[in-house]
């Protein structure tokens, strides 16, 4: 898997540019290392991305497609759990971003 501290500046940049999706984070690990797999790569970014938002580098929240943000924060306690679940990192109308914190 990718080095925590490439995964770590690529995601902060995505949250700076935008709402990002987590499964944006994965397509984004998918394009760096293909044969990866999927269940792989979540266990990699899931670690990086609760440690982000511990440190108060990103938010988390509810994102509803096509309505779009900004998104509805997800309190803390709550975000570990989200971040646990897989349904979390599949794309649907309903799915969970990230973002820069102010």
């Amino acid at each position: 898997m990718s080095d925590d501290n490439d995964l770590e500046e690529a995601i902060v940049e995505m949250a700076k540019e935008d709402w990002c999706g987590l499964y944006e984070v994965i397509w984004h690990m998918n394009r760096v290392q293909p044969a990866v797999p999927e269940k792989t790569k979540i266990e990699a970014a899931r670690p990086v991305i609760d440690s982000l938002l511990q440190r108060g580098e990103i938010l988390l929240g509810w994102m509803e497609w096509p309505k779009g943000g900004p998104p509805t924060p997800v309190p803390a306690p709550e975000a570990t759990q989200l971040l646990a679940d897989p349904k979390s990192w599949k794309p649907s109308q309903r799915y969970l971003a990230v973002w820069s914190a102010p």
